[in-house]
């Protein structure tokens, strides 16, 4: 308000500056009372200043803290009763022809027998072998080896000739396993192993 009524005194003021002051006319205020009159506020100001804040301080904390209010819902319709004669006349509805699956018939499933843990073949030294078997044995010399963890690559060489894995090295015996520094070979249903 007071910057309004200061505009209007300045606008006055220079209207009659090139005229000669009469009664009505309106000092014009120097320099330093002008400034110390825009810099003065008053005490209405504060107060007005002060009740703007607090209103809307008040505002803020209603909405923050009020606690929402559970929203109702819609109650449905309540349709009224049909008297029970208009419902003795009314035709019977048709019977819906509706194509059912037939259901599944879970027939108890035959429970297996618990297998009987595979014997494991035991893995002799040729010294545990029988001594008929010890005399029936061809002569075995072991030139080589090679070993890798695919057992397609693992060969060994036997009296001068490159075997591979369950190849057969003389009548009746078969190459096994070829191990890293062993080999697993079977004669007459008999495992036995030889180190090279």
């Amino acid at each position: 308000m007071s910057y309004i009524l200061d505009a209007l005194r300045r606008a006055d003021a220079e209207r009659e500056r090139g005229a000669v002051p009469g009664l009505h006319a309106h000092p014009v205020p120097t320099s330093s009372e002008a400034a110390s009159e825009r810099t003065a506020i008053r005490p209405g100001t504060w107060v007005m200043a002060i009740a703007v804040v607090l209103a809307v301080l008040v505002a803020v904390s209603w909405q923050w803290f009020t606690p929402e209010t559970p929203r109702i819902a819609a109650a449905a319709p309540v349709e009224p009763p049909v008297p029970a004669a208009a419902v003795a006349a009314a035709p019977p509805l048709p019977a819906a022809s509706v194509a059912l699956d037939p259901i599944p018939v879970q027939r108890p499933q035959a429970v297996a027998a618990p297998k009987e843990p595979v014997a494991v073949e035991r893995i002799h030294a040729i010294g545990e072998l029988p001594e008929e078997i010890r005399r029936q044995l061809p002569t075995i010399t072991v030139g080589g080896s090679m070993y890798s963890d695919d057992a397609a690559r693992r060969m060994l060489i036997i009296n001068g000739q490159l075997y591979h894995e369950h190849d057969q090295l003389a009548p009746g015996v078969t190459l096994e396993q070829i191990k890293l520094k062993a080999a697993i070979l079977k004669f007459q249903g008999y495992k036995y192993s030889i180190v090279f």
